[in-house]
């Protein structure tokens, strides 16, 4: 069977019946193929300026603007944005997965393909023994809750929830006794080894024999596959300070990607090609229950560009089913950006009673909730009624601050129409002329977010907010105007030998560029499954303006030249940013402390952490 792929905006899976294909395979492949000679059987290709060009054979086009590069080995076309290497070119124009594509080019260059290392092959072995763990340890938990003494308050917890026993066995709900003794000897009694089980998640890191789930309801979180890959616990004692925990991420778990919900509603999701998108597991199974099967919840954290990429391969549409209280309201908003990005349309449920949907199904009944499903604010209308309700546009600074909150929704939208339709429509609202409008969003959309990043890093222009738009007038890539940020992960990526070490001073949380951010992801990506050819990393990165600078990048003089020198400067700027936040927030959190009867102690202590920030600054700047 061949494997499935992603790609341009869905994520490679480079695997089939017999493995991964090992990387110098590829390697071989490409250094065998030439990727004109495949491309001319499809592209009339002329020579000009050093380089191959020809009309485009994705988009309709008078004039060429599609060019090959045979020293790099990559394609791209200026008009469409389209891009990548002789492996793309393949899967694009005769719609092949990626091993179908490495098929046909390895019988073209005598190249046969062989089976994963040893190594390979171990790991792979580990993510099968984990699935099974897992499984076994899913059907453990659900048995305990339904049949154990023990799990009486579980179930009495349930019951007060309205949660039914039908809903208990289709999200395979489970209970982890009080009692630390018996998972530890439980599992070993299986066979089940000591270094598998420090790897589970399932154990305290401090102690490799203690359950990280004691006297708590268990939710199996379940990939769409119908495999269970982590778990969710809700505590019942009141004495454990975290109400809600997750397994940590292991070899086949990671948080940022994974539906709570998915598996169970994705054949209705799939029928009606919309989902409905809620904080929590009772509140997935309190609108399940109800009948709105189509539905998912993130695991404890917010909404991610991740999890928006998994909703769009089965759906186009999505509401948000929110707490309508300040923090709730506040990830609405920034959900609703993501879902746009990723080319969702996206609208919002809204109660009156402001409560989320395990709420309004313990105090209501679920006819009431299927009913309160039904009425819908699209996603505009709800930011610009989010922003009227906290300023006033009776005064310039009330309509300008109308405009700041609904401008990054606007600035994602592709379809000119549809934007341009926006306009209009808060332009009466705050009675400004559209083309007042217009020139602040041309004047501003990227000059702010530019601004922020040379505060900060003092060095290069930002890259700007991330648009997938490739028009020549709308993407012009030029290394001097890069952040540092991306000034970087473009140095790192024609340099790989130095992330390894990068990485132990910058985390992904210090990039703020979201173009870099997304480069370091997939190099950090490739760092641990071993990784160190172009091609791979390449199909990591998902976005095609992203991918697009990666592949403009590779071979230039501006990243290879004095890389040591850069990688440093960069990282000393990037860490003297993030210090000189810290510093300013310490700043004025000492400010708040030094009020007459606040807290000594807590005062003393922001006082000696920012004396040591200070330091750290002074450090940095010598350097």
């Amino acid at each position: 069977m061949i494997a499935s792929y992603i790609y341009a905006g869905r994520r490679a899976q480079y695997s089939s019946d017999m493995g991964k294909i090992p990387e110098y395979i590829i390697e071989e492949i490409r250094a065998k193929v030439s990727i004109s000679d495949i491309i001319s059987q499809y592209v009339n290709l002329v020579p000009k300026g050093g380089r191959l060009w020809g009309l485009c054979p994705f988009h309709n086009e008078k004039t060429p603007s599609f060019t090959v590069n045979n020293d790099k080995g990559f394609f791209h076309c200026f008009g469409c944005g389209k891009g990548g290497s002789v492996f793309n070119f393949l899967m694009d124009i005769d719609n092949l997965s990626f091993i179908e594509a490495v098929q046909v080019l390895s019988e073209k260059a005598g190249v046969p393909i062989k089976q994963e290392t040893t190594q390979d092959k171990i790991k792979r072995d580990e993510r099968d023994v984990l699935y099974e763990l897992y499984g076994k340890l899913s059907e453990s938990f659900h048995y305990i809750l339904a049949n154990k003494d023990e799990s009486e308050s579980a179930r009495s917890y349930l019951n007060t929830r309205k949660i039914s026993d039908e809903m208990i066995k289709t999200f395979k709900i489970g209970y982890a006794p009080a009692s630390p003794d018996w998972l530890y000897s439980f599992l070993r009694s299986k066979n089940y080894s000591d270094e598998l089980l420090s790897k589970s998640g399932i154990f305290s890191r401090n102690n490799p024999t203690y359950p990280l789930f004691l006297q708590r309801i268990i939710f199996p979180i379940i990939n769409n596959k119908g495999m269970v890959v982590a778990f969710g616990g809700r505590s019942l004692d009141p004495n454990q300070k975290a109400k809600y925990l997750n397994t940590p991420e292991t070899p086949i778990f990671r948080k940022r990607e994974q539906l709570f919900g998915l598996f169970q509603g994705l054949s209705t999701i799939k029928k009606l090609r919309e989902t409905v998108v809620c904080e929590g597991y009772f509140d997935v199974i309190a609108l399940f229950q109800s009948g709105v099967k189509n539905v998912v919840a993130p695991l404890g954290t917010a909404f991610t560009d991740e999890q928006a990429k998994t909703v769009r391969r089965y759906a186009d549409s999505c509401a948000l089913f929110y707490d309508q209280d300040n923090a709730g309201r506040e990830a609405t908003k920034k959900s609703i950006l993501i879902l746009e990005k990723a080319g969702i349309s996206c609208s919002v449920i809204e109660t009156e009673e402001k409560r989320d949907p395990a709420d309004l199904l313990q105090n209501n009944s679920e006819i009431f909730l299927v009913e309160t499903c039904k009425i819908r604010l699209n996603s505009f209308n709800y930011l610009v009624k989010s922003a009227l309700n906290k300023y006033d546009i009776k005064s310039p600074d009330g309509k300008l601050s109308v405009f700041k909150e609904v401008r990054p929704y606007i600035e994602i939208i592709e379809s000119e129409i549809k934007k341009h339709g926006f306009i209009k429509l808060l332009a009466d609202v705050i009675d400004i002329d559209e083309s007042v409008i217009l020139k602040e969003l041309q004047s501003s959309s990227r000059s702010q977010y530019g601004s922020l990043i040379n505060k900060r890093h003092g060095r290069f222009h930002a890259s700007g907010t991330r648009n997938d738009t490739t028009d020549n007038d709308s993407f012009n890539f030029q290394p001097e105007k890069l952040s540092t940020e991306m000034f970087l992960m473009l140095t790192l990526v024609n340099n790989r030998q130095y992330f390894q070490d990068v990485r132990k001073n910058v985390s992904i949380n210090q990039i703020i560029d979201s173009d870099a951010s997304e480069i370091y992801t997939a190099l950090e990506e490739s760092l641990r499954e071993g990784e160190t050819s172009f091609e791979y990393l390449l199909e990591r990165i998902e976005h095609t303006r992203t991918r697009q600078m990666v592949i403009m990048s590779y071979g230039l003089n501006e990243f290879i030249v004095e890389a040591e020198n850069i990688i440093h400067e960069a990282v000393q700027k990037i860490k003297l940013g993030t210090l000189i936040e810290k510093q300013k927030k310490i700043e004025q959190q000492i400010k708040s402390a030094a009020i007459p009867g606040v807290n000594t102690i807590e005062l003393n202590n922001l006082l000696f952490e920012k004396k040591f920030i200070d330091e750290e600054i002074k450090k940095l700047r010598k350097s």
